[in-house]
């Protein structure tokens, strides 16, 4: 998982997110238990197993606080875009299992290859 170094690079990478991955931004606190939880029990096996689908990246907003393009409610908070598609970001907040982000990864994949939002999420 990569990290982000402040909020400007973040919103880099999001402006250059590619076509052929989701790219996910997982904001959390150096604090927050449930956060380091969510990292390793989850979030490092989605990036190692879906590494072809998903890009993620790691923010601490105790060290680099974030602005309007990301708020940040609670941590963890994760935030989920697919380049041109008008209802991203999906955010995700509070910690969820591996088996929850793999159905999320089963429909981004279908989103990728170009079904309608509705379809995969009606």
């Amino acid at each position: 998982m990569k990290q982000l170094n402040n909020y400007d690079e973040a919103v880099k990478v999001i402006k250059n997110i590619s076509n052929e991955k989701v790219l996910g931004i997982v904001m959390t606190s150096a604090t927050c238990e449930v956060c380091k939880k969510f990292v390793t029990d989850t979030l490092e096996k989605i990036n190692e197993q879906y590494s072809d689908v998903v890009e993620i990246y790691q923010m601490d907003i105790e060290k680099h606080p974030t602005q309007g393009t990301l708020p940040v409610p609670t941590v963890p908070v994760t935030y989920f875009y697919i380049k041109d598609c008008k209802v991203f970001p999906l955010m995700r907040p509070g910690y969820a299992g591996l088996e929850i982000l793999e159905g999320e990864i089963k429909k981004f994949k279908l989103l990728l290859k170009g079904e309608p939002f509705e379809t995969v999420y009606g």
